[in-house]
């Protein structure tokens, strides 16, 4: 309810790794509908970081569900998402890399831009919104393509 709720940025000292273990639970049933298994692999030793609770989290909830649309053509048994945080000197990385199609190589940039989306429902809203919390959060947000297919999008923020 919180994430449909519209209020100001609220910043405070979090844990990065229970935001993202707080939406895979909510992202659960969706996950099972798909057929799409999801593993978490945590850094134990993560700093908190500064940030908005609601915000953090509906960013995570967007890569993911872009993730399961990304690998809705794959076959049940390819469908993974591993959700991965590691420190990184100052800053905390998070990776959520599927197993989907991947990213067009023309489409890298410009599926953050509003309005652009690849998706025949789409709004091409989410990714641009998202790459906005972040900023405000003083990170990054990016996207590889994987070697062995499928995409990583990433995302830094400050650690405390």
């Amino acid at each position: 309810r919180a994430l449909l709720k519209k209020s100001g940025t609220t910043f405070e000292w979090i844990d990065l790794n229970a935001i993202i273990g707080e939406v895979v639970g909510l992202m659960n049933s969706n996950a099972v509908d798909r057929n799409v298994m999801v593993v978490t692999d945590p850094d134990p030793n993560l700093p908190l970081v500064r940030g908005d609770r609601i915000q953090l989290q509906q960013v995570v909830l967007n890569l993911m569900l872009n993730a399961f649309e990304a690998m809705d053509a794959q076959p049940r048994a390819e469908r993974r998402i591993l959700i991965r945080t590691v420190l990184k000197e100052v800053l905390i990385a998070v990776a959520v890399i599927d197993t989907g199609s991947g990213v067009a190589a023309d489409e890298i940039e410009k599926i953050f831009n509003p309005y652009h989306t690849s998706k025949p429902q789409g709004m091409g809203m989410g990714l641009s919104i998202c790459r906005s919390i972040v900023l405000r959060h003083q990170g990054r947000l990016w996207v590889e393509n994987n070697a062995e297919g499928g995409a990583t999008f990433y995302f830094t923020l400050p650690a405390a």
